[in-house]
C-alpha cells in the first residue's frame, strides 16, 4: 500500500498534536498521555500493532469507546465520545493522511466563506489547525458582510456530527483523490467504533477534518449559485438584499441539505434584517480592545458580554487582554461574585469571567473557586461546571490552601447534587483530587469504593482505579485483581498506571 510509507510520519505528528492539545475538548486527556510524554515510542509501536492487526485480520472485534453526556446549556447536553487512547491516534493518523488533499478541494480561505478547522502541515505549537482561522474570523466576515446586505439568514445544521453519512465522508475522499484502500481503512475504523449511533464521534480533530470534508459538496453548490455566505462548522449566514430572496435560500437551504441526509435545526433558525442581527450581536463593538483604553466597571460589562471567543475550543487557556484587564481590578471578585448570583446567569459573561479567573491573584482565585463550588448555587453552574472544573485542576497546585478547596470539591461529590451525578463533572472532580496532597475524610473513601461497584460507567471506574493509585491504597488495587473487577481496556490501562505509582 502507497500510502503505507508515510504511515510513522502522520502517527508521529498525531502523537504531537494529542500530547500538546489533548484528545478531545470534552474529555479530560487520558492519563496514559503523561506516559507517552516521557517514553513515546511505546505509544508509536503500539499504534504499528492495531495498524498490522487491521490489515492482516479478516474478522473484527469493536474498538472500545467512552460515550458520555456533556451540559450544553441549563437543561441540553451533547454526547460525546472518547475512543481508546491507542485507536484514536491511529484514527487520526489516518486523517492527516489525507488531510492535505481534502484542504486543497475545500473553498479556498481568501473567499471568507469556510472559516472551520482549517488544515496545516504541524506547526512548532503542534497545532494542525490554522490559528488565523477560526470563530473570529467567522464572526468578523460576518460582521463585514451585514454591513453590506439588508437580510441574514441565520441557520444552524441540527445534531450535524450524528447526522454525517459515511458515504458523504467516502465520496469527499474519493473526490480528493484519497488512495482507495487508504479511504477503505477509514471506514473500516469508523465502522468498528463501539458506538450505538450512526455519524462521526464528537470531541476530536480527526472527526472535525472528516466533518468538513462531508460539507464539502454543500459549500461547492452554495459557490455555484452564487449565494453570499460563510460558515463556521454547522452554523451558517446567509445574505442578500431582500426578505424574499432570504427565505429562498432558506428553502434551498432545506433542498441541499437533504440530499446529504442533513437538516436545519429550527429553533436557530431565522430570517433578520442586518441591522437587528448586528445590534443582537454587539457587532458595533470593537472586537479585542487594546489594554488600558478601559475607562470604567460599565465599559467592561460591554466588553465581557461579546461573544468573541471561540466557543469551539472554551477548554483552552485564552490570553486575552480584557480578560487579563479585569482581573486586575481590585474590585474584580465582587464583580464575579455578583454576577454568578443572579437567578439568570449571561451565558457569554460568566464564560468569560470563569476565564478571568486564571489571571486573578493565588488568593482571589482559590476565593473564587470555593464560592462557586458551593452546592447552594452549584445547579446555576451546569452548562459551565467542567470548564470550571478544569480551571481549577489547572491552578490547583498554585493555590495557597489547597486543603480549602479540597473539602469543597469532596462536598460536591459525595453530595447527592444534580451536578455530580453529570458523569463529567464527577470525573473532573477526582481528577482534581488525584491533585490533593492531603488526607480525604473516611466518608469520600466509603462514597467513591460505593460509586465504582455501583457504577457502569466507564470513564468514572477508570479515575477512581488510578485514584486509589495515588493514594497508594494497595488494598483497594489488590481488590481489583483478587476479585477481577477490570473488564475493559479503559479499565485495564488504568489499573497499569495505578500500579506504577505503588510498589507492592
Amino acid at each position: 500500500m502507497s500510502w503505507d510509507i508515510h504511515l510513522l510520519i502522520a502517527i508521529e505528528e498525531a502523537l504531537k498534536n494529542n500530547l500538546a492539545h489533548g484528545d478531545t475538548d470534552i474529555f479530560p486527556v487520558p492519563h496514559i498521555y503523561q506516559h507517552w510524554k516521557k517514553y513515546p515510542q511505546q505509544a508509536i509501536e503500539a499504534v504499528l500493532l492495531l495498524h498490522e492487526h487491521l490489515q492482516n485480520k479478516t474478522e473484527f472485534t469493536k474498538i472500545e469507546c467512552i460515550r458520555s453526556f456533556v451540559p450544553t446549556g441549563p437543561t441540553g447536553f451533547r454526547l460525546g465520545t472518547q475512543i481508546e487512547p491507542v485507536s484514536n491516534l491511529y484514527y487520526l493518523a489516518l486523517t492527516l493522511l489525507c488531510a492535505p488533499l481534502l484542504e486543497v478541494n475545500r473553498q479556498s480561505i481568501p473567499s471568507g466563506r469556510v472559516h472551520s478547522y482549517r488544515y496545516q502541515a504541524i506547526d512548532s505549537e503542534c497545532r494542525i489547525f490554522k490559528p488565523e482561522v477560526g470563530w473570529r474570523s467567522f464572526q468578523l466576515q460576518a460582521k463585514s458582510y451585514g454591513e453590506q446586505f439588508s437580510y441574514v439568514l441565520v441557520c444552524d445544521i441540527a445534531d450535524f456530527y450524528r447526522q454525517i453519512k459515511l458515504h458523504a465522508i467516502e465520496n469527499a475522499l474519493i473526490h480528493s483523490n484519497c488512495d482507495p484502500e487508504l479511504i477503505q481503512r477509514i471506514l473500516l475504523f469508523l465502522d468498528l467504533l463501539d458506538i450505538p449511533v450512526n455519524g462521526l464521534p464528537i470531541g476530536g480533530p480527526a472527526s472535525r477534518i472528516l466533518a468538513e470534508a462531508a460539507l464539502q459538496e454543500v459549500d461547492d453548490i452554495l459557490e455555484h449559485e452564487n449565494i453570499i455566505y460563510c460558515r463556521f462548522v454547522d452554523d451558517i449566514r446567509i445574505f442578500t438584499n431582500s426578505q424574499q430572496a432570504a427565505y429562498q435560500h432558506l428553502l434551498r437551504m432545506n433542498e441541499i441539505l437533504y440530499k446529504e441526509g442533513l437538516n436545519l435545526q429550527k429553533s436557530k433558525t431565522r430570517v433578520l434584517t442586518t441591522k437587528e442581527w448586528l445590534a443582537e450581536s454587539s457587532f458595533h463593538q470593537a472586537f479585542t480592545p487594546s489594554k488600558g483604553r478601559i475607562e470604567s466597571m460599565e465599559d467592561l460589562r460591554t466588553l465581557l458580554m461579546m461573544p468573541s471567543l471561540d466557543p469551539y475550543s472554551e477548554m483552552r487557556a485564552q490570553n486575552d487582554l480584557r480578560l487579563e484587564e479585569f482581573a486586575q481590578k481590585p474590585q474584580a471578585l465582587d464583580f464575579l461574585k455578583r454576577e454568578f448570583s443572579k437567578s439568570r446567569l449571561h451565558p457569554v459573561m460568566t464564560n468569560h469571567l470563569l476565564s478571568s479567573l486564571q489571571f486573578m491573584s493565588e488568593a482571589e482565585c482559590e476565593d473564587a473557586f470555593i464560592w462557586l463550588l458551593d452546592i447552594r448555587r452549584s445547579h446555576h453552574l451546569v452548562p459551565l461546571m467542567s470548564k470550571l472544573l478544569h480551571l481549577i485542576a489547572r491552578n490547583f497546585s498554585r493555590l495557597p490552601n489547597p486543603d480549602l478547596l479540597q473539602k469543597a470539591i469532596e462536598n460536591l461529590l459525595c453530595s447527592n447534587h444534580y451536578v455530580s451525578k453529570i458523569s463529567l463533572h464527577s470525573v473532573l472532580l477526582i481528577r482534581i483530587l488525584q491533585l490533593s496532597k492531603g488526607p480525604v475524610k473516611e466518608e469520600t473513601k466509603i462514597y467513591l469504593k460505593k460509586l465504582f461497584l455501583a457504577s457502569s460507567d466507564i470513564l468514572i471506574r477508570s479515575e477512581i482505579i488510578i485514584l486509589w493509585g495515588t493514594w497508594n491504597d494497595t488494598q483497594e488495587l489488590k481488590e481489583l485483581q483478587t476479585h477481577q473487577f477490570i473488564k475493559n481496556v479503559f479499565e485495564q490501562q488504568a489499573f497499569k498506571i495505578a500500579m506504577m505509582t505503588n510498589a507492592f
